[in-house]
């Protein structure tokens, strides 16, 4: 599983918010799923607005991985990935309390 986090920025920019171009390779046994940041979205915020940001899209993107996998018949342990997941968001927002 691997969601990738295209931000936009000065250099580099693909004008897109949210979860896109989701690729399921049964060759080579990957999901993939793009996240957009749009510039507007991090130029001026505080890191607790960025932080809950990242947090909600990493969430809605495993949501959609987990649920094309479920539609193509792929086993996944559900309840091992959101525990774990539970425990990175609980610690990646704390950190943006220190900030």
């Amino acid at each position: 599983m691997a969601p990738i986090l295209r931000v936009d920025g000065e250099l580099w920019y693909w004008e897109f918010e949210g979860c896109e171009k989701l690729r399921l390779s049964k060759k080579y046994r990957y999901i993939t799923i793009d996240v957009g940041m749009l510039r507007s979205r991090w130029e001026g915020n505080n890191a607790k607005d960025i932080r809950n940001y990242l947090i909600d899209n990493l969430k809605k993107a495993l949501e959609l991985m987990v649920k094309r996998l479920d539609k193509e018949k792929y086993k996944v342990k559900e309840n091992e990935l959101w525990n774990d997941f539970a425990k990175v968001e609980g610690e990646f927002l704390l950190n943006s309390h220190e900030n």
